[in-house]
């Protein structure tokens, strides 16, 4: 398996996503950082262990920082699964693979789910757009948005980035009826999360992403990573957050 274990924003990711099968929330009610729970240490231990524990990512993957690293990988044979969104699919393609040449499939949830534990196996992204209260031109900008959420330019936009679309009309082309694209759009409708909905969020990914690229770092070193160093790893996440451990 291919990761991209020293970007921080695909480690925060996985560890949301982990994070809601074991029943964690990173935040409370109240938006107060909440890290360093049982069920936080055990989510981010199981994408660690795929390189700590179970050897099947390779330590090298400790490294990558950009998504063309895991996905070449994956494009040259080199490595037999990642985990990716949907825009792979035009990277795959621009690396040379044909999609006759692999398969998609939802990231695996457990069963049964741990007490608290959701079925969630990816979260909710893309480009956000808004218009300010207090617009000089809010009927413009209203119509810009009105532009480029209609069906037309959702299915221009989101061929062009091999991304999906955020109307469900736009699916009517058929370049978003593939079997690839189906499995992506199933996921993003029902099996989706969103990522905490808090004004530090940003400083979630940074802190909780960051110590877990250091602790793919440590089992590339040949050191140990077990649930005391997960869990020391996310305290001090949770301090750099400011609000103590």
């Amino acid at each position: 398996m291919a990761v991209e274990g020293a970007s921080y924003t695909e480690n925060a990711h996985h560890a949301f996503i982990f994070g809601q099968q074991h029943g964690a929330e990173f935040f409370d009610s109240a938006g107060k950082p909440q890290f360093t729970g049982h069920h936080h240490v055990m989510a981010v231990k199981q994408y660690i262990d795929f390189m700590a524990t179970h050897k099947i990512a390779n330590p090298s993957n400790a490294e990558y920082t950009t998504p063309n690293q895991p996905i070449g990988d994956f494009a040259k044979g080199k490595a037999g699964m990642l985990l990716w969104q949907s825009n792979a699919v035009s990277v795959l393609a621009a690396a040379g693979m044909k999609p006759d040449e692999y398969g998609v499939a939802p990231i695996p949830i457990a069963d049964p789910l741990p007490p608290g534990g959701k079925r969630v196996n990816s979260h909710v992204a893309g480009i956000n757009i808004s218009v300010f209260k207090n617009t000089e031109n809010r009927d413009g900008a209203l119509e810009l948005v009105k532009f480029l959420t209609s069906s037309g330019e959702q299915q221009i936009l989101n061929k062009a980035f091999g991304s999906l679309p955020v109307v469900k009309d736009a699916y009517s082309d058929p370049a978003f009826q593939t079997p690839v694209i189906k499995v992506f759009q199933d996921v993003l409708a029902n099996t989706a999360g969103p990522l905490p909905q808090v004004p530090e969020e940003s400083k979630f990914e940074t802190t909780v992403g960051s110590g877990m690229r250091d602790l793919f770092a440590k089992v590339a070193s040949g050191q140990p990573v077990g649930e005391a160093e997960v869990a020391a790893a996310l305290t001090k996440a949770q301090q750099e957050m400011g609000t103590g451990g």
